[in-house]
């Protein structure tokens, strides 16, 4: 496919992803009426925006500044800042975009309970996600196109439809994508110090951080080139600096047993909660070392890349859906049979469907018991066995972990292969 007409494609596909995320009250504010009653779930303006800033009232234990909130409650124009005023469970480097996205917003209007503020910032989401996958997509050409296996299209369309507006993830593809060209391109310190930027967006870089790591430590380089160490020092110290409790609280969230879209959701009713989260991080952590132990093959490390990616995502309590995007440029750069193509293409198709049916999981039941007579409880539980959304999830986890699975035992087999001559 030409580059010009798969940007058209994309393009396309975001646009069409914008008008299908609006919020009912940017579409009433907009248009002046409803077309989409039911808008695909938006995971910063859900979590974030109605969740914590617009709901000071509703949610007290969420805000630091007790006084601001007060203030917010009362009808008072004020602009409230993350980690200083309220609790935002991301690292560093995303909640400053979260603030810009806010802030760019309240220069539209004042009132955070406003819908022209609510309008403003799901477009100003909306802008910056588009143009951030447009570059990483630029860039993705310029640097990997070489290296570029065009049989895994159409892989991707449905995430980026799905999840190209929906969080802060798809705001740093940029610099993920030049985190990939300096990996493979061997040029490991400059891959440590996008990573190490990485890290300090979202903490599911802590594998790349470490992979990159890795490479340097098996090469000899001077200390300089270790500067990629500082970055995520350096933002979670400024965090500190600014509000101690605020460091705690994401220290605190991230040990506090939670489950996501994972496949340890089989074991969550019959297995303690605490139990369950500590040894799948033992089982995750163990994986990780050993596939960093793996031996290094040169013109291979897009694949090595891809199983770390795809085994920390599937073996992840929180597998949440939109780390997707993470893991479709990985897989454009690897060789692989029709198989594992089709069982990509088919998980991805199941991954976008979790956000589609997620909220809507009690109408969900209602039709399934109509058309098929199950007797399902009318409830709005995804995560219960009897949800079809969790079967969906459970039978992608199953997918990526046998994709995964096979690409190690790829990887292995280039292993030894190289190791005879």
């Amino acid at each position: 496919m030409r580059f010009k007409t798969l940007l058209a494609l994309v393009i396309a596909i975001l646009t069409t992803g914008f008008i299908l995320h609006m919020p009912v009250e940017v579409q009433e504010y907009v248009f002046h009426g409803v077309f989409n009653p039911h808008p695909i779930y938006n995971d910063l303006y859900g979590s974030y925006y109605k969740g914590i800033l617009a709901n000071p009232c509703g949610n007290p234990n969420q805000w630091f500044n007790q006084a601001k909130r007060s203030a917010l409650c009362s009808g008072e124009n004020i602009f409230p800042i993350p980690y200083l005023d309220y609790k935002l469970p991301e690292p560093p480097l995303a909640g400053l975009a979260f603030t810009v996205l806010t802030a760019l917003a309240f220069l539209f209007s004042s009132n955070v309970f406003s819908t022209a503020y609510a309008t403003a910032l799901y477009t100003a989401q909306s802008i910056i996600s588009i143009i951030s996958t447009l570059s990483a997509l630029i860039l993705f050409k310029k640097k990997l196109s070489n290296r570029l296996n065009e049989r895994w299209l159409p892989l991707g369309f449905a995430s980026l439809l799905v999840y190209g507006i929906y969080s802060l993830d798809s705001l740093v593809l940029p610099l993920y994508i030049l985190f990939l060209s300096s990996l493979l391109d061997k040029e490991y310190h400059k891959a440590l110090l996008y990573a190490g930027l990485l890290t300090a967006w979202n903490p599911f870089f802590t594998i790349l951080f470490g992979l990159s790591l890795a490479y340097m430590l098996g090469s000899t380089r001077p200390l300089k080139h270790y500067a990629g160490l500082l970055p995520p020092l350096i933002a979670f110290a400024t965090l500190y600096v600014a509000n101690p409790s605020s460091l705690e609280y994401l220290v605190s969230n991230h040990l506090t047993p939670a489950f996501n879209s994972s496949i340890y959701w089989l074991f969550t009713g019959s297995v303690n909660t605490q139990a369950l989260y500590a040894v799948s991080w033992g089982v995750l952590s163990t994986i990780i070392l050993i596939l960093y132990g793996l031996k290094p093959l040169g013109d291979h490390i897009a694949l090595h890349a891809t199983i770390l990616i795809l085994a920390s995502w599937t073996l992840n309590p929180v597998a949440v859906p939109q780390t997707i995007l993470f893991a479709i440029p990985l897989l454009y750069l690897c060789n692989s049979d029709p198989r594992l193509r089709a069982s990509a293409l088919v998980s991805e198709v199941l991954n976008a469907l979790i956000i589609l049916l997620w909220f809507r999981d009690g109408f969900l039941r209602e039709v399934l018991n109509e058309t098929l007579g199950l007797g399902l409880p009318v409830e709005n539980n995804p995560a219960s066995t009897s949800s079809l959304v969790f079967w969906i999830i459970q039978v992608r986890n199953v997918l990526l972990l046998a994709l995964t699975v096979r690409m190690i035992s790829d990887y292995w087999e280039l292993t030894i292969n190289a190791e005879k001559h």
